[in-house]
């Protein structure tokens, strides 16, 4: 059975592992020590990867085929987890060596 999630609900799991994401950056690092800070962040960004893969980007990649309509909608929501999934990793790890560096 294919598997299949509206496009308003892939769209919130994005969201909302974008705004965790975001969040976790605002926060004060003096919460945790450098290092600590830094392996929190990377177990964050893999369970937001694997949150974002299996909630939405599977769904809307292997879904039904909807109609032409629902399709482009598809797409744009799509887009955003691509992205994430190529941005958060090294994001993440460009991030470390900063914090390595200062």
């Amino acid at each position: 059975m294919p598997d299949y999630r509206s496009t308003t609900h892939c769209l919130a799991i994005i969201v909302g592992a974008t705004g965790l994401l975001w969040l976790w950056l605002v926060l004060p690092r003096e919460l945790l020590t450098e290092s600590g800070y830094g392996t929190v962040l990377l177990l964050l960004v893999g369970g937001l990867n694997i949150w974002v893969f299996r909630g939405a980007t599977r769904p809307l990649w292997r879904g039904v085929r909807p109609t032409a309509s629902q399709d482009v909608g598809r797409g744009l929501v799509l887009v955003p987890c691509l992205l994430f999934h190529l941005l958060t990793l090294p994001g993440s790890l460009l991030l470390l060596v900063a914090l390595a560096l200062t």
